[in-house]
């Protein structure tokens, strides 16, 4: 008897643990929502003065703005699920053969995966390029595109929110040296 109660006490406790934890990440999840919506507002706001956009030609191009930043985010978002956490930090640590195989399989898969994001990135840019230059100048379309290449620069914060720089070592990209290891980058270095 004292089992079957002493099970149904640590099952009950396990489920809300299980909950409580789900509730907290439904509500990071908002969290980050809320706070991805109110950075792409301030970012329309700023272009809409940036650009001196007034009346209708103001609401269109918010709109079609928001819809832009929605969408690369989202691919962003996408990219940044599928390629998980691979990297997995060895430090100095000496690699058999077979590891540093996979460490270098690992990495061109993340290139690929990187450059699969990119095209789809380009492709959002050239189709929302065309929808802007139907109300837009060239001169406006010029600072609409090249503010959002600044936004996805290194040493942005939201870039690196997204894409942190990974430690040296196995499976890092040497932080900002690139390539594997840490010794200047390259392939060389010790993996």
């Amino acid at each position: 008897m004292k089992t079957k109660t002493l099970a149904l006490v640590a099952f009950t406790m396990f489920n809300l643990q299980f909950t409580t934890s789900m509730m907290a990440q439904g509500q990071n999840q908002q969290n980050r929502e809320a706070m991805r919506t109110e950075m792409i507002n301030r970012q329309a706001d700023r272009l809409v003065k940036d650009l001196n956009l007034k009346g209708d030609e103001k609401t269109a191009f918010v709109e079609t703005y928001k819809a832009y930043q929605r969408e690369v985010m989202e691919s962003q978002r996408d990219g940044r699920t599928r390629m998980g956490n691979q990297q997995g930090n060895q430090g100095d640590k000496k690699l058999s053969d077979e590891e540093a195989k996979k460490a270098v399989e690992q990495y061109f898969e993340r290139q690929e995966r990187q450059i699969t994001q990119m095209q789809k990135k380009l492709e959002i840019d050239r189709r929302y390029y065309e929808e802007f230059s139907k109300t837009l100048t060239p001169q406006q379309l010029a600072r609409i595109f090249q503010q959002n290449n600044r936004q996805n620069q290194p040493g942005n914060r939201q870039f690196q929110q997204g894409n942190r720089q990974r430690p040296e070592g196995f499976g890092g990209m040497g932080g900002d040296r690139g390539g594997f290891g840490g010794n200047g980058g390259g392939m060389g270095g010790d993996f």
